[in-house]
């Protein structure tokens, strides 16, 4: 196993296309990670982690309700926010409810009685019960979902910030667990929204923050089966690049801030991805068909000028899983 490891940071040190690709520079502060297991290899199926490694976030916990709605009504896109209030809205149960919100007067009214909204997609008759924070985190149906930023060669912004985008993966985690009752489509329904709304960073400032906080992975499972999902905007930054894999079910994953599928086999049932997958990869010089399977890791993540920022997390959690 060692011998396993000490292969897979080799390569990850040498993500790159080209050894000419500049290396970017980002604060490494938080460290959001996510393990998840496969059916075989736990005691008990499926299931993921997550560390929301975040220093100053809103981490309120929230029961959202089952919920049953008129035809015709829009849901709101919500407006990424880390910090308290994360969110403000009546529709969402009590912790995010605008009469839960605790500050000075002034805060208060600051904060308004609704989160900032850029955008709505239909809503659906019928929303299940399910848990929240920063993150969708599991719903009535024990799909559940973990997270870790990742960074990525694209960002993108929302539409408040001068960008085009209108979804990021707080909204997508939300309305998968609204949605699904399965982790297969939860993960297609995420990638689906990415690519129609456009997905948009957790940093949209500029410059090597932006790169750093570009990207997410969700480890997604249900009763049965376990995914890692990846997504990033286009080069448009109107849409989104995706795909994600499903665990054999006797292996464990590590996600550490860095993507980690690899090559994507068009022909496998284990992958699902963007239509846009090659397209864009191949129209900014990042891969070609000459070169096979297309690396998602290698393709569309950038070079850390400190890699050991994310494999040292990988290597001890496999580590620990086969010593």
């Amino acid at each position: 196993i060692f011998i396993l490891i000490f292969v897979y940071i080799l390569q990850v040190l040498s993500t790159s296309p080209s050894n000419e690709e500049a290396l970017f520079e980002y604060p490494e502060v938080d460290r959001c990670t996510t393990i998840v297991v496969g059916a075989k290899a736990g005691s008990d199926g499926p299931m993921c982690t997550h560390t929301a490694d975040c220093l100053d976030c809103d981490f309120r916990l929230s029961k959202v309700p089952a919920m049953d709605f008129e035809e015709g009504l829009l849901r709101p896109l919500y407006l990424y926010r880390g910090q308290y209030p994360a969110t403000v809205s009546y529709n969402r149960g009590t912790t995010w409810h605008p009469s839960n919100l605790e500050g000075t007067p002034e805060q208060v009214q600051a904060w308004g009685q609704e989160s900032t909204i850029v955008g709505h997609i239909p809503q659906v008759k019928h929303t299940y019960a399910l848990y929240e924070s920063g993150y969708g985190i599991m719903n009535e149906h024990q799909v559940a979902i973990g997270e870790s930023t990742c960074a990525s060669k694209f960002w993108a912004a929302p539409v408040t910030a001068g960008g085009f985008a209108r979804i990021e993966v707080r909204e997508m985690s939300k309305i998968a667990l609204e949605r699904c009752t399965t982790a297969r489509d939860a993960v297609q329904m995420m990638g689906n929204l990415a690519t129609e709304y456009g997905f948009y960073a957790a940093d949209w400032s500029g410059g090597d923050s932006s790169k750093g906080e570009g990207g997410e992975a969700l480890t997604v499972v249900d009763k049965k089966e376990a995914w890692v999902f990846h997504v990033l905007a286009d080069d448009t930054g109107k849409s989104a690049v995706w795909v994600a894999q499903r665990l054999d079910p006797a292996h464990v994953a590590v996600v550490a801030n860095q993507f980690i599928i690899k090559e994507v086999d068009p022909a496998s049932d284990k992958f699902l991805y963007s239509a846009n997958l090659w397209e864009v990869a191949e129209r900014n010089g990042l891969w070609s068909k000459e070169k096979g399977l297309l690396n998602f890791l290698c393709t569309y993540s950038p070079r850390r000028a400190h890699p050991t920022y994310t494999i040292r997390r990988v290597w001890r959690g496999l580590s620990l899983v086969a010593p």
